[in-house]
């Protein structure tokens, strides 16, 4: 059971998941209590329940306009003959866009910098990955009757001796 108070920057617990406020986060990554908030995100992922729930992280409109751009992508590519599947269902099944993270950036560079450009997000990930982190992201739309993903972790290799 998720103790509350060992969690002070959470609004509540719901099932055993730790509810946070993102306007109360997004207060704090550039305060002096930016490395506590850290702390206790580490420690929520970690030793605690290992997920948690950041309420209005995002900014709606944001996140409409990234998915208009990757719906605008999509069709694009549907209309150029390079619809794709993915490694779970065949092409029309799913739709996928390969290397979305570059198409987003040249497709619509103002919603990909807004979108990731959250410092609410750069938070949760300093907290749990380091100040080192990357980030990409891979679109992949499920359709009814299409089959899902299998949950995975891709890993990127690194040659640190040629960064």
């Amino acid at each position: 059971m998720v103790d509350k108070a060992a969690y002070p920057l959470s609004t509540s617990v719901a099932s055993n998941v730790l509810i946070y406020s993102g306007p109360t986060l997004r207060s704090l990554c550039a305060s002096e209590q930016r490395d506590a908030a850290m702390a206790e995100l580490h420690r929520a992922l970690y030793s605690g329940p290992g997920v948690l729930v950041i309420e209005d992280c995002f900014d709606v409109r944001v996140v409409d306009r990234a998915s208009s751009a990757f719906d605008a992508i999509i069709e694009r590519e549907k209309a150029q003959g390079k619809a794709k599947g993915d490694h779970f269902a065949p092409a029309g099944k799913n739709e996928r866009i390969w290397n979305s993270f570059q198409k987003h950036a040249t497709a619509d560079p103002a919603s990909f910098v807004q979108y990731y450009a959250n410092p609410v997000l750069a938070l949760v990930c300093e907290a749990w990955l380091g100040p080192g982190y990357s980030v990409t992201a891979q679109t992949n739309v499920v359709k009814p009757g299409g089959r899902a993903q299998e949950p995975h972790r891709d890993y990127r290799e690194y040659n640190y001796n040629q960064c």
